[in-house]
């Protein structure tokens, strides 16, 4: 198997509706979708989309996964940034504990033995 080092950097796809993204935020999600290959290194993309509406803003992402079911988050928040920052937490959240369930099943935890 290649080290993650080895493989294509992660394709990111940042879109946003409904408002105007300044480029420092823009910047620093990109940034931080980036290193979602830290917490599951078969991360292969991550799609983000920012939305506004009446009642504030929201963020969805969807990391796709080699040969894994992909993970999805959502956050939402009075500010795009919070926003972001939420969804950054869950996703990273998610992709840490699915890491971590094929890691148990493969190497045989007594965890993933007993089903809990």
């Amino acid at each position: 198997m290649n080290k993650p080092a080895d493989r294509e950097p992660v394709r990111i796809s940042v879109t946003v509706r409904g408002f105007d993204l300044d480029v420092a935020t823009a910047k620093r999600i990109e940034a931080a979708l980036d290193r979602m290959r830290r917490f599951e290194p078969l991360v292969s993309g991550v799609d983000a989309v920012f939305t506004s509406d009446k009642r504030g803003f929201r963020a969805e992402a969807l990391a796709t996964i080699d040969r894994q079911p992909s993970v999805r988050a959502r956050a939402a928040a009075g500010d795009p940034r919070t926003a972001f920052d939420r969804l950054e937490e869950k996703l990273r959240a998610q992709l840490t504990k699915q890491r971590d369930r094929r890691k148990a099943r493969r190497f045989g935890s007594p965890t993933a033995r007993r089903g809990g």
